[in-house]
Formats: C-alpha cells, sequence, structure tokens
C-alpha cells in the first residue's frame, strides 16, 4: 500500500490551503459589459450612463475587465457609487475610489485643506463626472493592470503594485514612516495588514467577475 497523505492529492498543499488558493481566486469570466455591471448593481444602474461611463474609462486606462474598476468602486464606496463618499475611518480621502487629500487627490491636480470637504468641481458634479478623475488616476500606470489586484493596489497602496499579496503594509510603514504612522493606518484600515487582505475584502463584496477566464484573455 502507498502511504499518500492529504498533501498528494492537493497538489503539494494541505486541504485548508488548496481550498484557499480557491477562494482568493475569487470569480472566473468576464470582461464584463455595461449591461452586466448594471445587472449586478442596482445602484449603477438608478444612475443612466454609469455603466457605459465605467466601460470607456476601463478600456481607456487599460483594466482588462470593467467589471474590475466596478468592483473596486463598489468597495471603495460601501456599495454606494457615491462621488461624495467620505472615508469612515478618519482619512481626508473622498470619492468614487477614495482620493486621499495627500496623495491621490494631487496626482489628479485637485487640492483642498485639511479638515474641509472638497472642491465642488470634484465633489459635487455627479459619479459620471468624477470617473474622469479616475480615469487620470490610473492612466499613469497604464499597461501594468494584468490582473484585478493590479487595479485594487493601485487604489489603496501604489507602492505594493510590483509586490507579492504577501506584501506587509504595516511594516512598510513602521520602517518608512515610523510607529505612530503605522498605528494610524492600523486603525483606518482594520484587518489590512497584507496586500493580499484588501483583496479577499474587496473579492468578498464583488458581484461580477475578478478573474479573467482563459478563454478571455
Amino acid at each position: 500500500l502507498s502511504c499518500l497523505s492529504a498533501k498528494d492529492f492537493f497538489g503539494g498543499k494541505t486541504i485548508a490551503e488548496f481550498y484557499k488558493d480557491i477562494e482568493d481566486a475569487g470569480i472566473v469570466g468576464g470582461p464584463s459589459t455595461a449591461q452586466d455591471i448594471n445587472n449586478a448593481y442596482s445602484v449603477v444602474a438608478g444612475i443612466p450612463g454609469l455603466a457605459d461611463k465605467i466601460v470607456e474609462v476601463a478600456n481607456k486606462v487599460g483594466i482588462p475587465d470593467p467589471g474590475w474598476l466596478a468592483n473596486l468602486i463598489n468597495f471603495e464606496t460601501d456599495g454606494s457609487f457615491n462621488e461624495t463618499k467620505q472615508n469612515k475611518r478618519g482619512s481626508d480621502c473622498w470619492g468614487l475610489i477614495q482620493f486621499c487629500r495627500d496623495s491621490g487627490a494631487k496626482e489628479v491636480g485637485v487640492t483642498w485643506i485639511s479638515g474641509q470637504r472638497p472642491p465642488d468641481y470634484f465633489l459635487n458634479e455627479g459619479p459620471i463626472a468624477q470617473m474622469d478623475y479616475v480615469e487620470k488616476y490610473f492612466l499613469k500606470d497604464r499597461g501594468k493592470y494584468k490582473k484585478i489586484q493590479d487595479v485594487y493596489a493601485r487604489v489603496f497602496f501604489p507602492i505594493s503594485m510590483d509586490q507579492g499579496d504577501d506584501f506587509n503594509i504595516y511594516d512598510w510603514y513602521v520602517e518608512n514612516e515610523g510607529q505612530a504612522a503605522a498605528s494610524t493606518y492600523r486603525r483606518q484600515n482594520p484587518g489590512i495588514i497584507y496586500k493580499g487582505d484588501y483583496m479577499k475584502f474587496a473579492n468578498k463584496n464583488a458581484k461580477l467577475p475578478t478573474v479573467l477566464a482563459p478563454t478571455a484573455t
């Protein structure tokens, strides 16, 4: 009799590791159309033209599946797709992809005073208008969006784009900005220590495919 372990049946992985990989892989399919986005997210369907704009922006910035961008906005706005959404944990970040005052907002040329609302031309012209700033933000790394993790990382922690899912964001703050900054990061982003943590949280809330099927690439 051969002495086979569980790892022999699961490609050298434990059963827990095997199923974790499946869970992390997300939903296979796409690329999503505007109709797919409307079907998945009723809030978007209630804003005529928004799904088409999401598809347009994704195509312009080189995101292979527009559904990835819709999934990202869904997560960053807690499902509201509200362009005036403010971060609820104390960071000065607003909008569809949570443009932060000291980083993302500056990249697209929008500034405001700490503690105040961003300017009306950015915040109060509707989600379709704000998608132009989303486009401008993602254009910087056009060509680098190979998988949904790249899209997520560009928004949440751009430094991690070229890193694996085991990249420790908390440790990066400790080493580069000090313990106080690391503690603030941890308070504002509970449960997100590694790059992969964000992916798992975002994919858990995604209603559209998160991984392109082989035949769609």
